[in-house]
């Protein structure tokens, strides 16, 4: 069963250098980050300088490892995922993985 913990926010990959927008859920012990489409059907990701978009005020996760991707959706494993200050306040307690 999975939860949404985050509808809204972006997913950025600091080593491909882009973000990608979308909800992220919970599921298991992983995050799955449900991404917007482009007209081919895959992530539809924005290049970017990922530490301005971390930054800034939009909630985002920062991700620090290997994923899994298909068609939009990403699986990370919880301990490759950072989220920023936007995200952090928003969620509060639900990065401490105790509570997930």
């Amino acid at each position: 069963m999975s939860k949404c913990i985050i509808t809204g926010c972006d997913l950025v990959d600091t080593y491909g250098g882009f973000r990608v927008h979308g909800d992220l859920h919970v599921v298991g012990n992983a995050f799955v980050f449900n991404s917007t489409l482009n007209e081919k059907g895959e992530a539809n990701r924005e290049y970017c300088d990922p530490f301005k978009a971390l930054a800034g005020p939009r909630m985002a996760i920062e991700v620090t490892g290997d994923y899994f991707e298909r068609r939009g959706v990403m699986v990370i494993n919880f301990e490759q995922v950072v989220p920023n200050a936007a995200a952090l306040d928003y969620v509060g307690e639900a990065f401490a993985r105790e509570t997930l």
